[in-house]
């Protein structure tokens, strides 16, 4: 027992009060078994007096649950016993290249999603899971996806719309990227009728996936064809401007990974 009081003894005074509170005599608490764990102060016998605290460690691939004041004996119980839990993921899985990670939290069980960015299809597991304090599987990768070649349009012709111009596509070009764009003119004395005059390349698919019809006319649509080149011309600024930001960001990568390499070089030594 811990004797609690200003004294240890108290005397009785003219004016009928005593001289000193009555003293309070404080029970021990026994030491908590803790599991996944154990009491790093106190031996597993002993007991641990009145307003005394305990520390406590957790084994491998557990932690002690969160908590701000430590577990103290009070009178003979304890404020709260110490819990250890499985470990959390301290940090977030490490994020593919051309793709991102979705992880609400990173207690342990919990999972995370993968994604690519537009253009770029997973390769491998899309989703990791949390496990005692360890990201379980491996880093997927984002590949990048390429749209095939569309086929002929019969009686006329697909045209690949560049940063300079539109030209003739070919079954041999390849890796046509995302957002790239083609566009469909039909044969002399033939015109468009019965679906779109282009299409875009997206994740891998030309969309909308039918191409129009060329139908014989020997009288042009003057209004169709000049709808159609205005069209044209936006494309191909549209794909201009695509060009000139795909170029700055590369320029942009490639400095920052210039400036990580020195900062490293200067300040750190990986091994």
């Amino acid at each position: 027992m811990t004797f609690v009081g200003g004294s240890a003894s108290t005397t009785c005074q003219k004016d009928g009060t005593w001289s000193h509170p009555v003293p309070k005599c404080m029970a021990p608490c026994e030491v908590p078994s803790i599991e996944h764990g154990r009491v790093t102060n106190y031996n597993p016998d002993a007991r641990v007096a009145h307003d005394k605290h305990i520390t406590v460690d957790c084994i491998a691939q557990y932690e002690l649950r969160y908590n701000t004041t430590p577990a103290t004996c009070n009178n003979g119980s304890w404020t709260h016993i110490p819990t250890c839990i499985p470990a959390r993921c301290k940090t977030l899985p490490r994020r593919p290249r051309h793709g991102m990670v979705i992880a609400p939290k990173t207690d342990h069980g919990m999972k995370a999603l993968f994604r690519c960015k537009d253009g770029y299809k997973l390769s491998g597991p899309n989703i990791t899971e949390c496990s005692f304090g360890r990201w379980t599987g491996e880093t997927p990768i984002c590949n990048e996806t390429y749209c095939p070649f569309p086929g002929k349009l019969e009686n006329g012709r697909i045209l690949l719309v560049g940063h300079m111009g539109m030209y003739d596509y070919r079954p041999y070009v390849r890796k046509i990227t995302n957002n790239r764009q083609i566009m469909y003119e039909c044969d002399r004395h033939y015109t468009l009728n019965e679906g779109p005059s282009g299409a875009t390349c997206v994740d891998g698919r030309w969309s909308p996936q039918e191409k129009p019809k060329c139908i014989r006319g020997s009288h042009p649509q003057v209004r169709w064809d000049r709808s159609v080149r205005e069209k044209r011309e936006a494309v191909i600024r549209r794909q201009r401007r695509l060009d000139v930001n795909r170029t700055k960001r590369r320029k942009r990568g490639k400095r920052k990974q210039k400036s990580k390499t020195n900062l490293c070089d200067a300040f750190y030594v990986f091994t």
